[in-house]
């Protein structure tokens, strides 16, 4: 339920209490090891990694960093967004927002990363 909660919330990086520094730079492959981390919550976040590799390469390695957060918030919410119960619930008529925002621990700010998901989305 934390897991669904936080992805509702777009909040990536509160699920096992490491920074998200922490997480997405271990998630993006870097040689930091913790042995507690189940591979497969990394395996979402490290196939987003690969996936935008070309334009995460170019930049700094912090601004990538945060970019690699945003991408795996967007990318969560397309999966809570293609559950069975939300797309029985929009075919029931319920008017369901899934938002994409993420928690910015350098400014204390909520930030909007697209228009909220309203509808069902292809797969």
């Amino acid at each position: 339920m934390k897991h669904f909660a936080s992805t509702l919330l777009g909040l990536a990086a509160v699920l096992t209490g490491l920074p998200a520094a922490a997480q997405t730079s271990l998630a993006a492959g870097n040689e930091w090891q913790f042995e507690f981390i189940p591979y497969l919550w990394l395996a979402g976040i490290r196939s987003i990694a690969r996936s935008n590799r070309d334009s995460l390469g170019v930049m700094p390695h912090e601004q990538a960093v945060d970019r690699l957060c945003e991408l795996n918030v967007l990318e969560q919410a397309k999966h809570v967004a293609r559950t069975t119960i939300l797309e029985d619930a929009w075919e029931r008529g319920q008017a369901i927002h899934i938002h994409s925002w993420i928690y910015r621990l350098d400014t204390g700010r909520i930030s909007r990363l697209s228009d909220p998901i309203t509808a069902p989305i292809e797969a």
